[in-house]
């Protein structure tokens, strides 16, 4: 039986913290590492930190069919290092509008293959229906490819809105009302409220019955205070648990949790997930 690590992590672009960054993850010792955020300035840095440990790499740079488009709010890409044998898939497989926001590759560990998908879905908040879209192709795909190979699904979601004990998953198109009742907008950025919550539910909820579960929630089913991104706002922090892993059923996951850093290093936490191949 072969067990292997992953780590999944939005670096939020910090240049200045990337040595910190490099030196927190080489501690870590996960097989696979998966990065969101990155910038063609931090690729270069990772891929060479990291050239001697995990040799296989491919960046959503290099894999991109028109460099051009990825300034202002497309600069971000994603980046696998990893110590198996890897096989870049082609961005063209997926139907989504931001296709440099998935990256994909065929892994193969020992005798088996897998297919890993690392994405960082764009907030709601600045790119209104985009993320919609997103969620929807990337849902779409696994689907679609459930039969062909194991897979594993991993990054940044920019959701749920909120996970309570009583109310259940609360997406960013729902609010709670003065009664303690979760409301889903009738009209939602300029949208059906319904769609948007639909897009954001149909992961948590509605993959498992497709074989595929967020590791997270398998191994802590009543853990609601766990997030992964925080921020300050006139002295409240705000606290979300945006990063996940989605796995085939097919893997037996051994640990799945988020890693406390500094907050210097980023405003997300690492997710950090072991499985097992039988």
């Amino acid at each position: 039986m072969t067990s292997f690590h992953l780590i999944s992590w939005n670096t939020a672009k910090r240049l200045k913290r990337i040595e910190g960054q490099i030196e927190f993850l080489h501690k870590q010792g996960a097989e696979i590492i998966a990065l969101q955020e990155i910038l063609p300035s931090t690729e270069m840095v990772f891929r060479s930190a990291f050239e001697n440990t995990h040799p296989f790499q491919v960046s959503s740079f290099e894999l991109a069919l028109d460099s051009t488009l990825l300034t202002k709010k497309r600069m971000f890409g994603e980046l696998i290092l990893s110590k198996f044998p890897m096989e870049p898939q082609s961005p063209d497989l997926v139907r989504i509008p931001w296709a440099e926001r998935l990256l994909s590759a065929k892994v193969t560990i020992g005798t088996r293959d897998l297919i890993l998908h690392t994405t960082h879905i764009p907030p709601g908040s600045s790119n209104g229906w985009i993320k919609v879209e997103m969620l929807n192709g990337i849902f779409d795909h696994l689907v679609d490819n459930r039969n062909q190979m194991s897979q594993i699904l991993c990054g940044d979601f920019n959701a749920p809105k909120l996970e309570d004990k009583t109310l259940g998953l609360i997406t960013f198109a729902q609010h709670i009302n003065t009664a303690g009742k979760v409301i889903t907008k009738k009209v939602f950025r300029g949208g059906k409220g319904s769609e948007w919550d639909r897009a954001e539910r149909r992961l948590f909820e509605d993959l498992p019955q497709y074989g595929l579960s967020e590791t997270f929630r398998e191994i802590f089913p009543h853990d609601f205070d766990a997030y992964s991104w925080s921020f300050m706002r006139n002295g409240q922090e705000f606290r979300n648990r945006f990063d996940h892993v989605f796995a085939s059923t097919e893997f037996n996951t051994k640990s799945c949790v988020y890693l406390n850093i500094p907050t210097s290093l980023s405003d997300h936490k690492p997710i950090s997930a072991v499985f097992e191949l039988h």
